[in-house]
């Protein structure tokens, strides 16, 4: 959401990204690599990354890169993509935003996240959940005991999906090949 979402592109995104990486399993060029992991255990899952990819050992030694400032730098401090991602590469690595949703998100917040859904016209591999909140147990996150949701508010919840399509609308605007972005996602009515 810091990257300009709202509350329904980014879990739609999420959702969309994550379904459409799963459909890969299987692949013997697919790797699964969580985040959790990379930021908790770097080393582990550099080393496996770069095993799984051929690349052979790492030149420069990852033993103790948690917490370290990393040596790559370019000059890009008054381009968006910093500030839109509140970090840098060179920046240490941090498992501070793990799990930081719990924090920053209401009840409602939450409950619209585990409502989102793929649009029916999205086809997906046999198996794989369709909803967000489903793809959340899927992948084995641990979800806390529901609290009821609050009240669905169908007009406050038209706007999200609406404010996402035009936010998407807007970034194809001066492209030369134009066309309307198709809707994947939307939000499962109780």
């Amino acid at each position: 959401m810091r990257r300009g979402f709202n509350l329904f592109g980014a879990g739609s995104r999420w959702l969309y990204d994550t379904v459409r990486g799963l459909e890969a399993r299987g692949s013997p060029a697919y790797l699964e690599a969580r985040y959790e992991d990379l930021v908790s255990d770097p080393d582990d899952t550099c080393e496996r990354l770069l095993r799984h990819f051929g690349a052979g050992q790492p030149r420069i030694a990852l033993e103790g890169s948690t917490g370290r400032r990393g040596e790559y730098n370019e000059q890009w401090l008054s381009r968006a993509e910093p500030r839109a991602w509140n970090q840098r590469p060179s920046d240490p690595i941090s498992s501070r935003s793990v799990g930081q949703y719990r924090e920053k998100l209401s009840v409602r917040d939450l409950d619209r996240l585990e409502r989102i859904s793929l649009h029916r016209s999205v086809r997906v591999a046999d198996g794989l959940p369709r909803t967000f909140g489903d793809l959340v147990r899927f992948l084995g996150y641990s979800t806390e005991p529901s609290v009821a949701p609050a009240e669905s508010d169908y007009v406050d919840e038209m706007q999200l999906e609406l404010g996402d399509y035009l936010r998407r609308l807007k970034r194809l605007q001066n492209r030369k090949e134009w066309a309307l972005p198709r809707r994947y996602t939307r939000f499962g009515r109780h």
